[in-house]
């Protein structure tokens, strides 16, 4: 491995033909696959859409809530410290591997036998993680398209559904304390027409044991254009157009900006705002509070789907990811703490104009509904209604959209010969994803489906997330080897990590990681679950590591019918060495094979073939047959030498 880091220091100093293989920059991409799928050609492109995935929902929305129920700044600090601890050794992982091997998700983890089908789980995970996200941005279109009609529908009392008792004012008996029959306008609004959660009959909430309802056709019609809308923006993504997509991070910022300014400075802003700044320890120091500081971290950021280490894998090889981490996980903490301000500052806002006392202010739960109630108070409420609605549009379907892409990446990086290296066939499978997925999120269309949306995000952010990244850290860290996986940052960057991190990677974050998921498995257990709900979690996690098991199973499988002894059975758990095309170039490069591929540098046919190889087994076995060819070759001279000299020797002796 020394011997391979001093040909990277050779390398850069040197300049080289271009012919020269065995000398050549691995920053230039020359397989098919790769040009295929694209990569960034400037530092810039991977953090821009690193940070338009974490500018989603999860920081706008679940975040100001999890702060003001686990105790405001010290729940900061708690979560500051879980950013650091988790996150860094983690993103070092997924940018790391992506970036060194330029392969995506389902082809990484083969770098462990046993493992080889995570990725499968993983890029599963990423499908059913946009199903809660593009539910939420579907509500959002709905209030944006309602915010255009002659009378807001959640201002006033309508008159759609006269058996619904409906209360023709705001007041503290009736915003959020639960009556029966008796709703606001905000209520019926979201409960009956957004969510499908009430019955218009009667207004009473549906069940997961209630059975389904009628169809929401408003809802139904946000849905396919959100879905149209999301299947557009894709083009920006799939062509790796980093000039709009920084106009689109900057229009959203901008947006953000202006919100918050405009809530910092209405009446009554800091009446709820405290509860963000001021610290509370009794609240912070509890077990659920460190779970969700976990399992926020790795959802909000995107761990254990595809998107991190796919996009990795389009980077460079030499490019600096480390610096990558730090900025992203210090503008991931920056959002949330500007989207809690701003969301505290609107509530506030509500409270004051409301004169909600002390006890109702408990009661209030920070989430769109309210948000929306509270913009709805303000003069111009039409502008600042649109404003906060096309944020969550904008960033909620482009994290959806890096989400699907990131999986096209992995069907490109797979299953080339689908795609064919045709672009009409890229955008056209691209197509089929987003209808097959779009038929998958059909059913919450329908009244009485909403509790499944929640279900299935709880399930993936406490179960299958930590147990995803519970097993990357065994596969790296343990299996794969933290020295080995330093020797090959070093490959990369000029220089690796401190212990430190791999103190973190193979102590802190396991621990941590193990006390979500225990904990998250026996809250559910403690909790009484319906039927219908423990068959959601039974299926859901079924179907997500399904393939996973029948990998592992099938190679036990394969070693035993071979009748091998038990001691043969490690293979599995083995790291395979040479994978990859820029570990597959660099190694015979630098390795094995410099003097060999010296002698074919004059053969520009040759070494396109090589360079065209995505197998490594099929570089040697060409490499050899050339090989063996020159040496019959030279055989058959010295046999024509010899045969000369002896006819000579005859003639003149």
């Amino acid at each position: 491995m020394d011997q391979f880091i001093d040909w990277y220091s050779f390398h850069f100093k040197s300049s080289v033909s271009e012919n020269d293989i065995s000398m050549r920059s691995p920053d230039i991409k020359f397989d098919k696959r790769t040009k295929y799928r694209g990569y960034f050609q400037d530092k810039q492109g991977f953090i821009i859409i690193l940070l338009l995935y974490f500018l989603g929902t999860e920081n706008l929305i679940h975040f100001p809530n999890i702060v003001r129920e686990h105790g405001g700044a010290s729940f900061l600090i708690l979560y500051i410290f879980c950013s650091y601890v988790i996150m860094f050794p983690l993103y070092l992982i997924e940018q790391g591997l992506g970036q060194f091997y330029s392969l995506s998700v389902l082809h990484v983890f083969q770098i462990v036998p046993i493992f080889s089908g995570l990725g499968y789980t993983v890029v599963l995970t990423s499908i059913f993680s946009t199903l809660p996200f593009c539910s939420i941005v579907t509500q959002a279109m709905m209030y944006f398209a309602y915010s255009f009609s002659v009378s807001i529908p959640w201002i006033h009392c309508t008159e759609t559904y006269p058996k619904v008792n409906c209360s023709k004012t705001f007041s503290n008996d009736t915003l959020y304390e639960k009556m029966p029959f008796s709703l606001t306008p905000s209520q019926i609004f979201y409960d009956i027409d957004v969510t499908g959660s009430r019955n218009p009959k009667d207004g009473s909430e549906y069940g997961l044991t209630n059975g389904v309802g009628s169809i929401r056709y408003p809802y139904l019609v946000c849905s396919i254009c959100n879905w149209i809308l999301m299947y557009i923006l894709s083009f920006l993504v799939l062509r790796l157009s980093i000039k709009p997509l920084l106009y689109y991070l900057l229009v959203n910022i901008l947006v953000l900006l202006i919100i918050t300014f405009r809530a910092i400075s209405l009446e009554g802003s800091y009446e709820v705002l405290l509860e963000f700044i001021l610290p509370d320890l009794k609240k912070t120091f509890t077990l659920k509070s460190f779970q969700d500081a976990i399992t926020h971290c790795l959802f909000s950021a995107g761990a254990s789907s595809a998107s991190i280490l796919t996009l990795a894998s389009l980077n460079k090889f030499h490019y600096n990811f480390y610096f990558t981490v730090e900025v992203i996980i210090v503008c991931n903490v920056i959002i949330g703490i500007i989207c809690g301000i701003m969301q505290f500052s609107i509530i506030g806002f509500l409270v004051t104009t409301l004169k909600l006392t002390k006890d109702s202010r408990k009661n209030v739960i920070v989430d769109v509904v309210t948000i929306i109630n509270g913009i709805s108070l303000i003069q111009k409420r039409r502008l600042w209604i649109c404003l906060y609605t096309m944020y969550i549009l904008m960033i909620g379907d482009l994290s959806c959209v890096i989400l699907m892409v990131t999986v096209i990446w992995c069907l490109i990086d797979y299953f080339p010969n689908l795609f064919g290296f045709s672009e009409y066939r890229k955008y056209l499978i691209t197509l089929c994803l987003y209808v097959m997925t779009f038929f998958i999120n059909l059913p919450y269309s329908f009244r009485g489906t909403y509790g499944f949306t929640n279900v299935l995000e709880k399930l993936l952010e406490y179960q299958v997330c930590p147990t995803i990244i519970f097993i990357e850290v065994i596969i790296v860290y343990f299996l794969y080897g933290a020295n080995r996986f330093r020797s090959e940052v070093k490959m990369m960057l000029g220089f690796s990590f401190n212990c430190f991190w791999i103190f973190c990677g193979m102590t802190i974050l396991p621990i941590f990681l193990i006390f979500t998921t225990l904990y998250g498995i026996v809250v559910t257990l403690n909790n009484k679950q319906s039927f219908y709900k423990a068959i959601i979690l039974i299926v859901t996690n079924f179907i997500l590591f399904l393939p996973f098991l029948i990998h592992a199973i099938t190679s036990v499988v394969v070693l035993f019918k071979e009748k091998l002894n038990r001691k043969s059975y490690r293979i599995l758990f083995y790291p395979v060495r040479y994978l990859g095309p820029y570990y597959k170039e660099n190694w015979l490069s630098g390795r094995i094979y410099p003097k060999k591929l010296a002698k074919f540098q004059n053969d520009s046919g040759f070494l396109k073939t090589i360079r065209e190889t995505e197998n490594l087994k099929e570089i040697l076995w060409k490499l050899a047959i050339k090989l063996q060819n020159i040496k019959n070759e030279e055989k058959k001279e010295k046999i024509v030498q010899q045969e000369t000299v002896s006819v000579w020797h005859r003639e003149n002796v």
